[in-house]
């Protein structure tokens, strides 16, 4: 493949630093066909040449009584408790514990529920025992990882620990346990990292606090794809992910514009059945970067709540459309001066579905601009400048 002299990027300021082996901490598995932020962040580390092992948390039986988890399948079970190479220099593990922590609904029932968070904290480790002791990095995301925080630094003391925040728990409805380890824990991290300004904003009273919006993996993604959409004169519309996802927009807008169409791709329930609406589900990775190429507008119907709003900057979606300079349409509250790119409605105005969809339609996509989005080696590295003077080592 020939790589664009523009995408190869240049030697990071640190070529090697005193923490080789990482560990990150997400809910995410690996091995999923949906991908998150924390599955590329982590295979940028294994491609700077560190150490990584991925490991699953917030995950047990009871996973799969709840609907709509997508991480639930054969082979997440199969490798339950087990160490498993994926790739050079990345092992991937499912720390998969009888019950895991999450809000009831109910503030009783989450405080009655609360001291089962300590006994979360303090199950067996299993094979993941040894990566924790060897460690010289742990990186958390906003889950309920961090309850395991306080475990593993008695147990690794000298390790280097890392905050990667892209939500508000609160938003979220995270258990009360989890918000509380959060709020505690946050003046105990070596740095925090976030794409989000609100959290940056809430943390910035700690010193060692950084903006860090997403990245994209730059060669993927300027690769030539084949259209997979069909050879008609529609214009396309595009949805990726399901988090939030508004269903009331897809209706409204399908039939708005019936002489459109929407394909909407990810974990999202096949609901109405107007004609002009085309259901992928949930489809590795890589097979979703042709349609983001290919399409005319991009989606991000994220519900109109306080939950929603942090993905104002936590959106990678929303990343992922500006890099292909796609014109996008979501929720007033994502528009932003320095993404006149994405257009605005307001759900409780229906007539501005239409307006906003048209405008995408007719936006010039060649204007975007995407100079600002870093790649995910970029991100890794601005993350280990940023630790202590005995974590790096500079050549």
């Amino acid at each position: 493949m020939n790589i664009p002299d523009s995408l190869i990027e240049p030697k990071p300021a640190i070529s090697h630093v005193a923490a080789k082996r990482i560990v990150v901490l997400s809910q995410h598995y690996y091995s999923s066909k949906r991908k998150a932020n924390f599955h590329f962040l982590s295979e940028a580390f294994a491609d700077l040449g560190y150490d990584v092992t991925f490991v699953t948390v917030q995950i047990s039986p009871v996973s799969w009584l709840r609907k709509r988890d997508s991480r639930t399948c054969p082979q997440l079970w199969n490798e339950a408790g087990k160490l498993i190479q994926k790739r050079p220099n990345l092992k991937s593990f499912v720390w998969l514990t009888p019950f895991h922590i999450f809000s009831l609904r109910s503030k009783i029932a989450d405080h009655l529920s609360t001291p089962l968070s300590y006994l979360y904290g303090h199950w067996p480790l299993g094979q993941m025992r040894k990566s924790i002791l060897q460690a010289d990095l742990f990186l958390f995301e906003s889950t309920g990882g961090i309850l395991l925080m306080d475990r593993f630094r008695k147990m690794n003391p000298d390790a280097a620990y890392v905050y990667r925040p892209s939500d508000n728990l609160r938003h979220l409805g995270a258990h009360q346990a989890i918000v509380t380890a959060e709020e505690r824990l946050l003046s105990q991290f070596h740095f925090i990292s976030s794409p989000s300004q609100e959290m940056c904003e809430r943390a910035k009273k700690y010193s060692n606090v950084a903006f860090h919006p997403h990245g994209i993996d730059k060669i993927i993604f300027s690769q030539k794809f084949e259209n997979p959409y069909p050879a008609d004169s529609r214009t396309c519309a595009v949805s990726i992910g399901s988090a939030f996802f508004d269903y009331d927009f897809l209706r409204i807008a399908a039939q708005s514009l019936p002489d459109w169409a929407f394909h909407i791709l990810g974990n999202v329930a096949r609901t109405g059945t107007a004609p002009n609406i085309f259901y992928h589900g949930e489809i590795p990775f890589e097979q979703t970067i042709p349609y983001l190429h290919h399409a005319h507008v991009g989606l991000a119907a994220y519900r109109n709540q306080p939950e929603a709003k942090g993905l104002v900057d936590s959106s990678l979606k929303l990343t992922q459309y500006t890099w292909c300079r796609l014109p996008s349409v979501a929720p007033a509250y994502c528009m932003r001066a320095d993404r006149p790119h994405i257009f605005g409605y307001d759900l409780s105005r229906p007539e501005t579905i239409r307006e906003a969809l048209l405008a995408a339609r007719n936006h010039n996509r060649h204007t975007i601009q995407r100079d600002e989005i870093d790649s995910w080696k970029g991100l890794a590295t601005k993350i280990l400048t940023h630790l202590p003077g005995k974590f790096a080592t500079s050549d």
